[in-house]
């Protein structure tokens, strides 16, 4: 079976790390694969190491402008594909204009809260959303959001059709491969002048606006008004990642007086390793499909503290693995961390269960096999 997949992005990002996981566990006889991705990044390599064909199409000024169309035209043309699978909101628009003018079945991925994506977006989401013919939401708040933002504004009838193309497949991650990675190549807290002592905060992403990282940084700040001076030296915040918002929170870093708490350690292809540093895990994202740095963080039995819209999450238990924290409180984001650091919540192998299963790459992959067999039937 061919399967050309196309992504908005290949820089580091959940939906991108997704795509690398599933390629990597479907690398086999079975599939053809092909990625075509409109901006290039560091996923690229990984992908082309797997021997996968990897197209980054730039068009002329943009990869979906009318040269960079024309180009993926022909890319489909000449790689005939069974399925065409899309990641990102820009891959979903191209994927189903292409499904409908070559007549290919269409799957798309979202990856994200719908709600962020503007009414432009979203207006065009609703015109178009037939022409996928499965809509994957990789979490259960990302589905339940999509059915309030574009599934209520749709026809009666186009509406019923959506809900039986609309499914929920969470993000997967390798829990065996990751550790052995882990385990072959330890980092030591001294290489980032940390001590034993110290309780280390972590958080693996991309500097965007959406992560709210300032939340994060101004959390940790409260924190430490929180504790006395002897206390307040233990507590560091390893931030590491890229992004737009760079310069920015090193500015925050100096103008809250953190420059000793707050470590950046710049984009890492091994961010994974960082894991075994951390006392806890951290997100302060205004909203989240399904992280997948969280749920590696779960898998070797970190805590997790993570903002959140809902009262339940996929993968946090509050107060059993985590705590989830209303977005933009940093008050109570601080009063979490607090409990974090008395060890009201460990480090613990028990939360490993948790999120092996239903986040098992494996469960992830055959979930998406079984879709591209029923896609077939349907298609003969």
């Amino acid at each position: 079976m061919k399967i050309l997949h196309i992504i908005t992005s290949l820089r580091m990002g959940g939906a991108e790390v997704a795509l690398l996981n599933r390629l990597a566990a479907m690398n086999n006889d079975r599939y053809h694969h092909k990625v075509v991705c409109f901006y290039d990044g560091p996923i690229v390599q990984q992908i082309r190491a797997l021997g996968i064909d990897v197209m980054v199409n730039k068009g002329f000024v943009k990869g979906y402008d009318p040269i960079g169309l024309w180009q993926l035209y022909k890319v489909m043309r000449n790689f005939n594909p069974d399925i065409i699978h899309t990641s990102l909101w820009a891959a979903n628009m191209v994927g189903r204009l292409f499904g409908f003018i070559v007549n290919i079945p269409v799957i798309n991925e979202l990856h994200g809260n719908v709600e962020h994506e503007g009414r432009v977006r979203n207006g065009l989401e609703r015109l178009s959303v037939r022409g996928a013919k499965r809509i994957v939401a990789v979490s259960a708040s990302v589905r339940r959001v999509y059915e309030q933002c574009i599934m209520s504004g749709l026809s009666i009838p186009s509406k019923s059709l959506i809900t039986q193309r609309l499914v929920t497949i969470a993000n997967g991650i390798d829990r065996k491969s990751l550790i052995n990675k882990m385990e072959r190549t330890l980092l030591s807290r001294s290489d980032f002048g940390f001590s034993a002592q110290d309780f280390i905060i972590g958080a693996i992403g991309r500097f965007e606006k959406i992560k709210s990282y300032d939340v994060l940084i101004r959390s940790v700040a409260h924190l430490c008004q929180l504790l006395d001076e002897k206390e307040r030296n233990k507590i560091k915040l390893c931030l590491t990642g890229e992004g737009s918002q760079r310069h920015y929170l090193q500015v925050l870093v100096q103008q809250l007086k953190l420059e000793k708490q707050v470590v950046f350690t710049g984009y890492r292809l091994d961010a994974f390793r960082f894991y075994s540093l951390f006392d806890c895990f951290a997100l302060s994202s205004q909203s989240e499909g399904l992280s997948i740095a969280l749920l590696e963080a779960l898998a070797v039995g970190l805590p997790i503290i993570t903002t959140h819209l809902e009262k339940d999450h996929d993968a946090v238990i509050q107060n059993v693995n985590g705590l989830l924290i209303p977005v933009n409180d940093v008050e109570a984001y601080a009063q979490g961390l607090l409990q974090l650091y008395h060890r009201r919540i460990k480090k613990s192998d028990d939360y490993s269960p948790l999120c092996v299963y239903p986040f098992s790459i494996d469960n992830v992959v055959a979930s998406y096999e079984a879709m591209y067999r029923d896609i077939m039937i349907q298609e003969e």
